[in-house]
């Protein structure tokens, strides 16, 4: 058995309650609803890839293989 990490946890919790709030907001409209949520999905996914391009280029500076300025 896997022990889950409890922030994990809590941003799937979050997550599914959004998902849930949107349901039920646009119950009546359900192709809204799928619109929302497949733009905040988008959304998400983009802020996770900028997180990771960010992690690894701290990696890469911290390495000494990528000069830490932009210029």
């Amino acid at each position: 058995m896997t022990v889950q990490d409890p922030i994990d946890a809590l941003i799937l919790r979050r997550r599914e309650e959004f998902r849930e709030r949107v349901r039920r907001q646009y119950r009546l409209r359900p192709w809204r609803a799928r619109r929302v949520l497949e733009r905040h999905d988008t959304l998400i996914r983009h802020l996770e890839e900028t997180r990771a391009a960010r992690r690894e280029r701290a990696r890469l500076v911290a390495a000494g293989l990528l000069p830490a300025s932009r210029e």
